[in-house]
């Protein structure tokens, strides 16, 4: 399953995963045109009048509701959303006016559209979803569920932002493919480790929450010494702002959290200290007492 942002909605990358049979959900970025003997069996004999995407989509009414939780960017302050969802099967039709690498043929797909029917004064961008799949959609239980795997999406983002940011993999100069993709691999699951105790850090009840729930015990034991000099209990707020000050992380900004940068720096360290501390254990001469 491939979920995908609005910079995947290239006619060529749809024409791409369904020659695959790939399965995938992109949320749409272009108004693309319906087929247009689609758009008249709908609208009956004298019907005929071509569409956009889009425009036919807003026309529909909402079957389902739910709250969407919308984080804080430069834009919008973090709130819940309630949203509603209308699904419907279309035919796209190719794109005109840049032909592309196609053959021209319409695409089958299922559109699902999530909005904001109701935002908060003050608002000026309600939240609203276009979602393109080619998994089928029968009722509004699995149009939910596509929904569901596209809204899992900013943790996705959030995993190539500690690549990118943090680790700086983009500006790696291996020229090889045998010589990238190991380390790739190596980068992608330190990743993971990086974006497991941040996202669960900035929610209600990090405070609480044990840091030995979401990575290596050892990790927890180790920085609890280095930080406080005895070994301590670390929650996972604790362990992340924690990690993030082995870092470099200073704090100077009221609010502001720790960045992919400082986070990645603390890792690196705290992998240090664990590779002597695991060595230390191995060679008891190494010990202070010796």
């Amino acid at each position: 399953m491939d979920v995908c942002d609005r910079a995947a909605d290239t006619f060529e990358y749809l024409l791409f995963m369904a020659r695959q049979r790939r399965s995938h959900v992109i949320r749409s970025k272009h108004d693309r045109a319906r087929d247009e003997g689609e758009v008249q069996a709908e609208a009956g004999e004298g019907g005929g009048k071509r569409v956009r995407l889009r425009e036919s989509m807003r026309g529909l009414p909402g079957t389902a509701s739910w709250q969407v939780s919308i984080s804080a960017n430069k834009k919008q302050v973090a709130r819940t959303a309630t949203v509603t969802m209308a699904w419907r099967r279309v035919r796209v039709m190719a794109p005109e006016r840049w032909p592309g690498e196609h053959d021209g043929s319409p695409l089958e797909l299922w559109a699902i559209r999530v909005w904001e029917p109701d935002p908060p004064e003050g608002i000026k961008e309600p939240l609203e979803w276009l979602l393109l799949t080619n998994v089928p959609v029968q009722d509004d239980a699995q149009a939910r569920e596509r929904v569901a795997w596209y809204e899992r999406r900013p943790v996705v983002e959030e995993f190539h932002k500690a690549q990118k940011t943090g680790m700086g993999m983009e500006a790696m100069r291996l020229q090889t493919r045998s010589g990238l993709e190991p380390l790739v691999g190596l980068l992608s699951i330190l990743a993971v480790t990086l974006v497991n105790p941040r996202g669960p850090a900035r929610r209600e009840g990090a405070d609480a929450r044990p840091a030995q729930e979401v990575v290596d015990p050892l990790w927890v034991k180790v920085l609890s010494v280095r930080l406080h000099e005895e070994e301590r209990e670390l929650s996972v707020r604790e362990f992340t702002l924690g990690l993030a000050r082995l870092g470099g992380y200073m704090n100077r900004r009221r609010g502001a959290w720790p960045g992919w940068i400082v986070l990645w720096r603390g890792l690196t360290k705290l992998l240090n200290l664990v590779e002597y501390e695991s060595a230390r254990a191995k060679c008891p001469h190494l010990s202070p007492e010796h």
